[in-house]
């Protein structure tokens, strides 16, 4: 429980404490923090690499929220009692 809070606390906190409170949006706050930050240190040219990994893990949580049903329907079929004969393997 102490790990799931840090992972959701801490980086809450960080982009509160780096983005004024005037300014954050709540649908760019991520990417809002990592630009200021990257400005700070001189690295902006990172923000479109974080934007494209962000993209892509978001995509990969959703395939696999969408897979795990149907991975779990076509397991509980298997066993030949839920589904009509039309649907089994």
């Amino acid at each position: 429980m102490a790990l799931v809070l840090a992972i959701f606390i801490l980086p809450t906190l960080a982009i509160a404490w780096v983005i004024p409170e005037k300014k954050i949006s709540f649908t760019a706050g991520v990417m809002q923090a990592f630009n200021i930050l990257f400005a700070h240190f001189g690295i902006k040219f990172a923000v479109p690499l974080v934007a494209i990994a962000l993209a892509i893990g978001a995509l990969a949580g959703m395939m696999a929220w969408l897979d795990g049903p149907s991975e779990g329907c076509s397991g509980s079929g298997a066993s030949r009692v839920f589904f009509l004969p039309s649907f089994r393997r």
